[in-house]
């Protein structure tokens, strides 16, 4: 089915206001993420998802590269996000709920200390600032 068919092309807003603009085709994802972590920017997002629109519940996952031209070095990175997309039928709400890995580029003696394990939730309305707030002191 075509992509903007499909509930989970669109919009998405993260706890701390980062955006998802996401397009499903066929079982890809695609898009990209607009950050609001630093150095913030927008990046481009691949993935894959349950193909059938019409689930209620479907498994996803994307990969970010955080890395352009002018990274600095201290800010190179990918994350790869697994989860879930969610629709409740109780009221009409959805979310797209992750885990996620972003590993830090780094020698072979600090690997160890490379990748941070987080989560992301997605929602369709974009977080106040005061929201915003609030997920960023909970995270810390």
């Amino acid at each position: 089915m075509a992509g903007k068919d499909d509930p989970l092309s669109g919009v998405w807003y993260s706890g701390v206001g980062s955006k998802l603009e996401l397009r499903v085709d066929g079982s890809k994802l695609v898009g990209f993420f607009h950050s609001t972590e630093s150095p913030g920017g927008k990046y481009e997002l691949v993935g894959s998802v349950d193909p059938d629109p019409n689930l209620p519940n479907r498994a996803l996952s994307f990969s970010v590269s955080w890395i352009t031209s002018d990274t600095p070095n201290e800010f190179r990175s990918v994350t790869s996000y697994t989860g879930q997309y969610h629709r409740y039928d109780r009221d009409g709400d959805e979310a797209i709920n992750t885990i996620f890995l972003l590993a830090d580029e780094t020698g072979p003696k600090k690997q160890y200390a490379s990748t941070y394990i987080g989560y992301d939730n997605f929602g369709k309305t974009e977080p106040s600032a005061e929201q915003v707030e609030k997920e960023r002191r909970r995270r810390r």
